[in-house]
């Protein structure tokens, strides 16, 4: 995927499109959307297979909006990554398809917000932040627990506990992400 990348971008050097000191920029961004459609085709066929497409993608964007600004492991190979990915997509649609008991869920989502809003942002060896980016992520984090938090409370007021699921396997996968890069990072000695 990073050569393809590099050759599209080589390319757009070559016909004056971009300038060649913006090149890496561009093979950054062209490989980010290649990762992205990667995500989407393989939470919408692991739905398909499951019969919840719509809830693996839900699952799917609103696990990269919070892992944005929440942070936590990465992969170190762009392998590894997408097979990382390919499991925890998996996982997550079938927790979504048999977690039934609400008790259940709302321990996880109590749990979950806790560590989100305790650890964020979480540094991981692969994207150290500055403290200005740790403290824009913060407020960006608090708000967006705010808005989950009401968003919660109507979906669990109009009855609507498939998305409440959804959203709370999303929120639990980014916190157990945290974990394991804060597990990571003592380990290393950071």
């Amino acid at each position: 995927m990073k050569n393809i990348s590099k050759k599209i971008i080589q390319w757009l050097v070559e016909y004056g499109v971009i300038q060649k000191e913006d090149a890496e920029l561009y093979e950054y961004a062209v490989f980010t959307v290649y990762i992205l459609i990667f995500t989407l085709g393989v939470s919408i066929i692991i739905g398909g297979i499951m019969g919840h497409v719509v809830e693996s993608i839900v699952f799917i964007i609103t696990f990269m909006i919070f892992r944005k600004f929440c942070g936590g492991y990465h992969a170190k190979h762009i392998q590894s990554c997408l097979m990382l990915s390919v499991i925890m997509i998996a996982i997550s649609v079938y927790m979504i398809c048999m977690m039934i008991d609400l008790s259940i869920m709302v321990v996880g989502i109590t749990l979950s917000l806790i560590s989100i809003f305790v650890f964020s942002p979480v540094d991981s060896e692969n994207r150290k932040l500055d403290q200005e980016e740790r403290k824009k992520s913060h407020s960006i984090i608090v708000l967006m627990q705010v808005l989950l938090l009401i968003t919660y409370f109507l979906l669990w007021k109009y009855g609507n506990e498939k998305v409440m699921k959804v959203i709370a396997v999303a929120n639990i996968c980014v916190a157990i992400f945290q974990l394991i890069s804060i597990g990571t990072n003592m380990v290393n000695g950071e």
